[in-house]
């Protein structure tokens, strides 16, 4: 009974109170996966979209097989839909995971996937910041929320304790990896492998937060050596985070 029944889309708002668009992947055995997304132009049409193009395409559909229900997403929604198109692909996925008892991590990962990654926190519009010598992901959590509020207020006093990086492409410590850029899950996991055979570490990063932590599921799936989870979405994006790496217990690694 895996196969999906129907989707449903709303709006709902983000974090700066602008629209944002929620899908809900409902299957014949009653399992629901939903996601949301924050993004630029958010409006009706995407809840549109989703409701009357992309829906009675994924009606019937395994949703196991991912690659096949983004291709599907994609054409049904158009390019222009990129927020539709990621709710609902992140959104199938979550159905899937949980169809299959299993943590979105390790559903789109596979048993590989054991990073936390190391946390690239905001400290305003342009600069991001690492802390030095932490040796776990919590314990570099906990650092990030003790200084962010603080350094502003007396930068002097944290120049030593932490690593200062430009919000640029440029500066960053390895391609940055949106997952919106990519539209679907497929493919962004095919964007992060791409990156891993070049030699370098992906940066998983957001812009936007509407509450949903599948950022965090995600970066653990793609053994991203860093995220960056925007201001807003540090807090529930760390505190997954958190929880996934207790269900890792002794097989988690930091930022390797």
């Amino acid at each position: 009974m895996s196969e999906i029944h129907e989707v449903h889309a709303r709006l709902i708002a983000d974090f700066n109170g602008d629209p944002a668009v929620e899908a809900e992947v409902v299957l014949r055995s009653g399992i629901v996966g939903r996601a949301s997304v924050a993004g630029k132009d958010v409006s009706m049409q995407d809840v549109r979209i989703i409701s009357e193009a992309v829906s009675p395409e994924l009606e019937g559909l395994d949703v196991i097989d991912q690659m096949e229900l983004d291709l599907a997403i994609s054409e049904a929604a158009g390019t222009a839909a990129r927020s539709a198109v990621l709710t609902v692909s992140l959104a199938c996925a979550r159905a899937a995971a949980e169809f299959l008892e299993l943590p979105l991590f390790r559903y789109l990962g596979g048993v590989r996937s054991c990073v936390l990654p190391e946390l690239l926190y905001f400290l305003d519009g342009q600069s991001l910041f690492s802390p030095k010598e932490a040796e776990s992901f919590p314990e570099a959590f906990r650092k990030c929320l003790k200084i962010a509020p603080a350094y502003l207020k007396t930068p002097e006093d944290f120049r030593n304790d932490i690593t200062l990086i430009p919000d640029t492409p440029e500066t960053l410590p390895g391609t940055a990896l949106d997952p919106s850029d990519h539209q679907t899950v497929s493919g962004t996991l095919a964007a992060a492998e791409k990156i891993h055979r070049s030699g370098k570490k992906v940066v998983l990063r957001q812009t936007g937060c509407t509450g949903d932590d599948g950022l965090a599921d995600l970066a653990v799936a793609l053994n991203a050596g860093f995220i960056a989870p925007g201001r807003e979405a540090g807090i529930c994006v760390g505190n997954r985070l958190l929880r996934i790496g207790e269900m890792l217990g002794d097989l988690a690694e930091y930022g390797v």
